[in-house]
């Protein structure tokens, strides 16, 4: 399986992360909105000053933390199903 499929189908925009981007000004926020699109579509790490800064390294690190416990489950996944068949 590549890292391509182990990567998780999406990512969560928290309770928190919402209320920061209601809070900013409109094309701040859609700067750190794009910034994390682009973060998880691409793994581009774009460079942003101030609060959209701010809040792009905090979906940034969402994102990271959620694909590698997503990761994770698909190998626990995966060596269980080995287990059952005897796959190797």
């Amino acid at each position: 399986m590549s890292e391509k499929e182990k990567e998780a189908p999406g990512y969560m925009t928290y309770r928190e992360a919402a209320l920061m981007f209601s809070l900013m000004p409109d094309v701040e926020a859609a700067k750190a909105i794009k910034a994390t699109v682009n973060y998880y579509l691409y793994g581009t790490v774009t460079d942003l000053e101030g609060v959209a800064g701010k809040v792009f390294d905090i979906m940034k690190a969402d994102i990271d933390r959620n694909n590698e416990k997503y990761k994770k489950i698909v190998d626990r996944n995966k060596a269980n199903i080995n287990k059952r068949w005897g796959n190797t």
